[in-house]
């Protein structure tokens, strides 16, 4: 007889997965951004470490102009690989009010 899973450990599971996931993303990133030439800013529940099992990874990208498309590309390649949902967004479209609501509780990954 199979053991019964309940709904706490199914999440407990599913978050463990994501956070996992999460950590090969930002080696994967950080490589990235070198071979773009600027960065990613992890921002929101992610950076925070409160990432819960519906969570995505919040993604600043901020690269120069020529380069910013490849990068945003790569991260949703990687973000797809990895079985991760994310949320991407380009520095240059972001408000001033938006940034300074999330650069200080970023993480830099580069």
């Amino acid at each position: 007889m199979a053991a019964i899973v309940t709904l706490k450990e199914r999440q407990a599971q599913a978050l463990a997965r994501r956070k996992a996931a999460q950590a090969r993303l930002e080696t994967v990133l950080a490589a990235a951004a070198a071979q773009h030439g600027g960065c990613y800013r992890l921002f929101g529940s992610a950076a925070r470490g409160a990432m819960r099992p519906d969570s995505d990874v919040d993604l600043l990208a901020d690269f120069p102009r020529h380069s910013v498309s490849a990068a945003i590309r790569a991260a949703e390649d990687a973000c797809e690989e990895l079985g991760v949902a994310c949320d991407i967004v380009d520095r240059a479209w972001c408000s001033a009010a938006f940034l300074q609501r999330v650069l200080p509780g970023s993480k830099v990954l580069a």
